[in-house]
C-alpha cells in the first residue's frame, strides 16, 4: 500500500511515499490493522507514516519522531489508493 504524503518541517515541502514496511511499523506500534485506515486516518497516524518513510528513504528528519512532529509545519496527503484495504499482490 502506498500513500504519498507532503510536509514541511521548515526546510520547504517534502514529499514521500510509504512503503509496505511503513504501513507494518505502523501496524505495530498502533495495534491496528491496516484496513482500520479506511476509516479515517488521524494527523498522528499521518506523521508517523511521514517520518518512517523519511528515514526508509535516508531524509535528513529529527531521529525522534516526537521531534519531527515538533517541527511539522504542514502536512497532507496528496495521494492514497481508493481502496486503501491491503491486498497481497498475484503470483504467477
Amino acid at each position: 500500500m502506498k500513500i504519498t504524503l507532503k510536509y514541511d518541517i521548515g526546510a520547504g515541502d517534502v514529499e514521500v511515499t510509504t512503503r509496505i514496511s511503513t504501513i507494518i511499523a505502523w501496524e505495530t506500534k498502533y495495534k491496528q490493522k491496516a484496513g482500520s485506515l479506511a476509516g479515517g486516518i488521524g494527523i498522528t497516524d499521518l506523521a508517523f507514516l511521514a517520518h518512517h518513510a523519511s528515514v526508509q528513504a535516508g531524509l535528513s528528519v529529527p531521529l525522534l519522531q516526537a521531534e519531527f512532529e515538533k517541527k511539522l509545519e504542514s502536512l497532507t496527503v496528496v495521494d492514497q489508493p481508493d481502496d486503501i484495504n491491503p491486498t497481497l499482490a498475484a503470483t504467477d
